[in-house]
């Protein structure tokens, strides 16, 4: 049975570490090869992993849908050692997505609207909880200490440019369905999606607070599930049929979104 990959993480060109919906950690040494190595280990099978982000090459952590976050100071050795332990302590509370823009500050998100941080990553990390939102948080992206966004159910994009104060501004961006995923690639740069093929780009300082400016993304037709943006204009989004849709230039109000099968 192949297990579907959730998320993946590179804290060095030659490291790469991805979480399946087995329960499993994959890494490889090799990511870039024509034909590169992977190796599976299962740390937490009794829960699903959701996300997994690398605040440096020696720290790995992973959150799972039963609230719980996995920390790992070597995960690059095989099999290494994941800890376990409860983050979030609201009931039913699941973790859906991690971000870790710098060593000292991590950032994850939940299915009742809170935003969970600490400035301590790893094994004895403290993390504090502020509400932000009165439906789930399907995605967040922090590109710095500074800057962290993060989309909602609603519609909503949510704002900080101090993730630990607790304080974050909220902005209806899209009317007509929930945003499912959202990629800041820089302070000066986000972009966000809904599931029916609509774009929303701001290119304010503000963040999402400020103007978007939105468009169909003409390649596709539904059920978009995420997008991840590079500095250099790069951006990849995602769909449930299994195609990936890129564009080099996601400013322009005139680009296309060509799409491949991967899946």
């Amino acid at each position: 049975m192949t297990l579907g990959v959730l998320s993946i993480a590179c804290p060095s060109r030659p490291l790469c570490l991805a979480v399946d919906e087995g329960g499993g950690v994959l890494v490889s040494h090799d990511p870039a090869a024509r034909v590169p190595v992977w190796h599976r280990r299962e740390i937490d099978g009794s829960y699903v992993p959701e996300a997994i982000a690398c605040p440096s090459q020696q720290l790995c952590e992973v959150v799972d849908g039963d609230g719980g976050l996995l920390s790992c100071a070597s995960p690059g050795a095989l099999p290494g050692q994941w800890e376990r332990k409860v983050i979030d302590t609201l009931p039913h509370a699941s973790l859906s997505a991690l971000a870790c823009p710098t060593a000292r500050l991590c950032v994850a998100t939940d299915n009742t609207g809170g935003a969970l941080t600490t400035v301590n990553p790893g094994r004895r990390s403290r993390w504090v909880r502020a509400p932000i939102a009165d439906t789930s948080l399907l995605g967040h992206s922090c590109p710095s200490a500074q800057l962290c966004a993060a989309v909602d159910g609603n519609g909503e994009v949510s704002t900080t440019t101090d993730p630990t104060s607790g304080a974050w501004g909220t902005a209806t961006v899209d009317a007509t369905g929930p945003l499912v995923g959202i990629s800041c690639p820089s302070e000066r740069l986000c972009v966000a999606i809904d599931e029916f093929a609509l774009l929303f780009v701001t290119q304010h300082r503000t963040g999402p607070t400020g103007t978007w400016a939105s468009r169909r993304i003409l390649s596709s037709s539904h059920d978009l599930s995420g997008v991840s943006c590079s500095s250099t204009g790069l951006c990849v989004a995602g769909d449930a049929r299994g195609e990936v849709l890129t564009t080099d230039n996601v400013t322009s109000p005139a680009t296309l979104w060509p799409a491949s099968v991967c899946a």
